[in-house]
């Protein structure tokens, strides 16, 4: 009996022994594992410090909108319309002719184109043309002339007689007197009266001087008791 719990008992401390170092072999490696798992959780403090740093993030740009270009006015306008030229009203100075007076009554003389008025009675020169004159009168030549010719209008209330109606014209600085040719066909000169609101055409012919002496001035006479008209600055056409 003896031989036989002996070995039982050595089995029995082999097997305890055998445990013990199974269980001291599995805790030191659950401690290697744990210990394991610490360093890897825990950055080493040499390899923070001397590592790459991180760059942050560079922000992205933001879209660049593109101006709104506000509209420009064009740099050249549109030319405006030229407006028509008027003429001037004062005509360019021509030398005055001189006209001798027939008496004390002065004259008065209208711009140039346009009417002489005196006692309501309109005068106004509308021509005088280059012709040729046809004389048969007394004295007169045939030859160079002026035709003038002569408006009248009545703007008074009463007749006017244009019986009493006198034509002269003078040429030049010198005021030269130029003879009539009254037997030339064209002249033509209202005898009868001139009622109010009415008008009448005369037409003189004048013998021509000198074609140098120009302009010419026209002396018109309508009645004794009106005062004369002098149209200055007269050129032949």
């Amino acid at each position: 009996m003896s031989d036989e719990a002996e070995p039982t008992s050595s089995r029995r401390w082999w097997w305890i022994g055998g445990t013990a170092v199974v269980v001291v072999a599995l805790v030191a490696v659950l401690v290697g594992v744990n210990a394991a798992s610490d360093d890897d959780a825990t950055p080493d403090a040499g390899s923070s410090s001397t590592g790459p740093a991180t760059a942050s993030p560079t922000p992205s740009p933001e879209p660049t909108v593109a101006p709104t270009e506000a509209p420009t006015a064009d740099a050249t306008p549109s030319p405006e319309p030229t407006p028509e030229p008027t003429p001037d009203a004062t005509p360019p100075d021509v030398p005055l002719v001189p006209v001798p007076p027939i008496d004390d009554r002065e004259p008065t003389q209208p711009p140039p184109g346009e009417p002489g008025v005196v006692g309501g009675v309109a005068a106004e020169v509308t021509q005088v043309k280059d012709v040729e004159s046809q004389g048969t009168g007394p004295g007169e030549v045939s030859g160079p002339a002026y035709a003038l010719t002569l408006v009248l209008r009545n703007d008074s209330s009463e007749p006017y007689d244009p019986s009493t109606l006198q034509v002269s014209l003078f040429a030049g600085a010198a005021g030269i007197p130029l003879a009539s040719v009254d037997s030339d066909p064209r002249v033509s000169v209202p005898t009868a009266p001139l009622a109010p609101g009415t008008s009448a055409t005369a037409t003189y012919v004048f013998a021509a001087g000198d074609p140098d002496d120009l302009p010419l001035a026209a002396f018109v006479d309508l009645a004794p008791d009106l005062a004369p008209i002098v149209f200055q600055g007269l050129v032949p056409r």
